[in-house]
Formats: structure tokens, C-alpha cells, sequence
């Protein structure tokens, strides 16, 4: 309750293996939030209730799995970017960005997603998402066709070191009418 002023806080590197419910609750000013560089495996569904203010919230270089998809971010809907770099996830599912309303960032380099198709990104959530970062996903081997179709605002794409680089469907960048930069 004392630091309900706190607007960044960075907790990097100090072995952190798991957040409980409202671990953050009384932080409800904070803006800023970077967890990188610890070893969390698993979040709880209401692990970031009550940080309605945050805008940026790293998770990078953790162990974070995606078999247990749960809404995790459903009360961060003012989140504008959300970096789940080096991590653990494989597979990606619309939950994962239910209540991130105003993301328009999201870092999902290093991990280890295996393909990816239109399911993917079909998520009324990612309305405004402009920068998405999918680099050395080295076991990334198959991107469906119009897996990018559901981002029409996307302006920044990232898929360099990818395994799939080599055999690209004619279809995969369907709808990314906005896209300015393709790595």
C-alpha cells in the first residue's frame, strides 16, 4: 500500500519462479513493469489484477510455457506492448490476448512455436497491433496461409532466422495492406 505512487518497477534477474494472485494489486499507478531475466515457468490467472495503468510489461528470458493458456492479461487492456521474448512458448492461441486492448507490440523472438496459422492472430484484441516480432523461432517451420490476415494495421514484421524462410506460401502476408517493414 505504501508504494501505490510506484510507476516503474524492475525486478530483473533476482530468480523469481512464480507470481501469485494479485502479487501487484496495490501497484495500481504503475506503468511500466519488467520481470526479464528470472526463471518464471508459470503465471496465475489473476497474476497482474489491478495494473489497469501498465503500459509496458516485459516477461523476456523466463521459462514461460504455452500448454496452460489462460486470459493472463485480462485486466491489462491500457498494456501497449508486451514482451514475452525467450521464453518457452510453442504454440499460440487467441486467449493469450484477451483484454489487451490497445497492444501495439508484441515480442514472441526465441521461443520455440512451431507453426502458425490464421488461428494464430484472430483476435479482436490485436486491432492496433502494429509491431509483431517473431524472430528465431528456430523450430518455426510452417506459416499457414493468411496466418497474418486478422493484422490489418500491422506496420513492423520480424520473422528473420526462421527455419521457414525457404519455403514461403504465396498467400502467408494476405492483408497487411499497412506493413512498412518486413525483417
Amino acid at each position: 500500500k505504501h508504494l501505490s505512487s510506484l510507476r516503474s518497477l524492475f525486478l530483473v534477474g533476482i530468480k523469481l519462479e512464480s507470481l501469485k494472485h494479485g502479487t501487484f494489486s496495490d501497484l495500481y499507478n504503475l506503468q511500466y513493469l519488467d520481470l526479464s531475466m528470472n526463471q518464471i515457468k508459470y503465471l496465475d490467472n489473476d497474476t497482474f489484477f489491478g495494473l489497469s495503468n501498465l503500459i509496458e510489461l516485459s516477461l523476456s528470458n523466463n521459462f514461460i510455457a504455452s500448454n496452460n493458456q489462460m486470459p493472463f492479461f485480462l485486466s491489462l487492456f491500457n498494456l501497449e506492448v508486451l514482451d514475452l521474448t525467450k521464453n518457452m512458448i510453442s504454440d499460440l492461441s487467441p486467449i493469450l490476448y484477451e483484454g489487451l486492448e490497445k497492444i501495439k507490440g508484441l515480442y514472441l523472438g526465441t521461443n520455440i512455436l512451431t507453426n502458425l496459422n490464421k488461428t494464430s492472430f484472430d483476435s479482436k484484441y490485436l486491432k492496433n497491433l502494429d509491431t509483431l516480432i517473431l524472430s528465431y523461432n528456430y523450430e518455426l517451420k510452417y506459416l499457414d496461409e493468411a496466418t497474418f490476415s486478422c493484422l490489418a494495421n500491422l506496420k513492423n514484421l520480424h520473422l528473420e532466422g526462421n527455419a521457414f524462410l525457404d519455403t514461403i506460401r504465396r498467400n502467408v502476408f494476405n492483408g497487411l495492406g499497412n506493413l512498412k517493414i518486413l525483417y
